[in-house]
């Protein structure tokens, strides 16, 4: 049996604004001494910034159950909803010199964490505004969406890796939550598991291993808009629409347009 790709995870090592490294972990079934990796990331790309695209070649660093190669790149471009920058990239599998297998893919390099202060993007604060939808749409309705505010698209149906992307590059954060968009009680008052492994599933798919959504240390609650000052801690409101002005009490992480 010959050695293929099995899985890739793409990790954000060293998260810092001069210079960023990124780890690709490659595994492999039917692992063979003799298998050579090659690959790059190319960038950053965005619909809505003019860039110049560099090449950043990954390099083996480590030969273990997994292959890992890096990647350092030098003042990157992080993304956010505002300006959703995007780094393209492959890793070929080498067979004496010749290319055997080639895997792409797009990573967004961004950090986004639960803290005792609220939600944060790369540092800075930042509110959710959510809109539950039947699917994915096209490049059309994500920028309708995107023009209204929305930075976070809650999906009935289960996305595919090239929704998700397009999602990315276009600005938007995907959850696959059915069990949220259904629920039709006046209050919804408990701790989210269902919405964390929302959260794990898309951190996977994404390849992103520094997303941390919520812990137990900072419980969620997600609540209507008629019961926010009922309701102590963290919440994700709720409403008929999403509010024009939302306010930033650091407490409300998030608002959802259901």
């Amino acid at each position: 049996m010959q050695p293929t790709i099995r899985e890739i995870q793409i990790v954000n090592h060293r998260f810092d604004p001069t210079e960023t490294v990124l780890h690709v972990n490659v595994a492999i079934h039917n692992p063979a001494p003799n298998v050579q990796f090659r690959g790059r990331f190319n960038g950053p790309s965005c619909p809505f910034s003019t860039t110049i695209e560099i090449a950043y070649p990954l390099r083996e660093r480590a030969r273990d159950d997994v292959i890992t190669l890096s990647a350092v790149i030098p003042e990157p471009s992080w993304w956010d909803p505002e300006s959703p920058f995007v780094y393209i990239g492959f890793v070929d599998l080498m067979r004496e010199g010749v290319v055997a297998e080639r895997v792409n893919f797009q990573h967004a390099i961004y950090w986004l964490q639960m803290t005792s202060k609220g939600l944060r993007l790369n540092g800075q604060p930042f509110v959710l505004r959510g809109r539950c939808v039947v699917s994915i749409g096209d490049v059309e309705s994500l920028c309708y969406l995107r023009d209204r505010g929305f930075n976070w698209l809650i999906s009935k149906a289960s996305p595919t890796g090239e929704m998700r992307k397009l999602a990315a590059t276009y600005g938007f954060f995907v959850s696959h939550e059915p069990a949220l968009t259904d629920r039709s009680a006046d209050s919804i008052d408990h701790d989210l598991d269902i919405l964390q492994e929302s959260a794990r599933q898309n951190r996977r798919a994404a390849n992103d291993a520094q997303v941390s959504w919520f812990t137990a240390a900072n419980p969620l609650r997600i609540v209507r808009d008629s019961k926010i000052e009922a309701i102590d801690g963290f919440k994700l409101v709720i409403g008929d629409r999403l509010p024009a002005n939302p306010p930033s009490d650091g407490s409300i992480i998030g608002w959802i347009e259901a």
